[in-house]
C-alpha cells in the first residue's frame, strides 16, 4: 500500500509539474506521467477506469508537436556545438544527455552545474548561448 500511495504523489507532482513546463520538455513530461500512471494502474485495479483516462490524456497528448524553434528564430534541434558553444561545455551538456538547444530548455541551472567539468565558465558561455538564441532556463 505504500507503494501505491508513493505512486499516487508521483502522479499529483508530474501534473502540478506539468502545468508550468516549458513546451520544450511537456512531451518528456507527459511520458513520465504515462509510465507512473501505467505502473500504478498494474497495482490498483479498482482505479482503472480512472487511471485509462489519464493514459490516453497522456498518450494524445504526447502526439502534440512541441514548437520548432526559439523565440529568436534558432531550430531548437541545433546541436550545440553547432551553436558555438565550446568543447569544454559541449562535453558537459553530452555528460548529462544534452545535446541539443531543445535538450538545453528548461534544465534547472543546479543541474547544469552538477555536471562533470562543468563550472562558472562553462556557464557564461551557457548563458551567451541563451542570449542569442532566446530561450530561457
Amino acid at each position: 500500500m505504500k507503494d501505491i500511495g508513493k505512486l499516487v504523489d508521483a502522479l499529483k507532482f508530474g501534473f502540478r509539474t506539468l502545468k508550468s513546463t516549458k513546451e520544450v520538455n511537456r512531451r518528456r513530461t507527459i511520458q513520465t506521467i504515462l509510465e507512473r500512471a501505467q505502473k500504478l494502474r498494474e497495482s490498483v485495479q479498482p482505479l482503472g477506469e480512472l487511471l485509462d483516462n489519464v493514459i490516453a490524456d497522456c498518450e494524445r497528448q504526447i502526439n502534440i508537436d512541441p514548437p520548432a524553434v526559439s523565440p529568436a528564430g534558432f531550430p531548437y534541434a541545433s546541436k550545440l556545438s553547432e551553436l558555438g558553444l565550446p568543447a569544454r561545455a559541449c562535453n558537459a551538456m553530452e555528460s548529462i544527455g544534452i545535446l541539443t538547444l531543445g535538450d538545453l530548455a528548461g534544465v534547472e541551472y543546479m543541474d547544469l552545474m552538477r555536471a562533470k567539468g562543468f563550472g562558472k565558465v562553462s556557464m557564461g558561455h551557457i548563458e551567451d548561448l541563451l542570449d542569442k538564441t532566446g530561450v530561457v532556463l
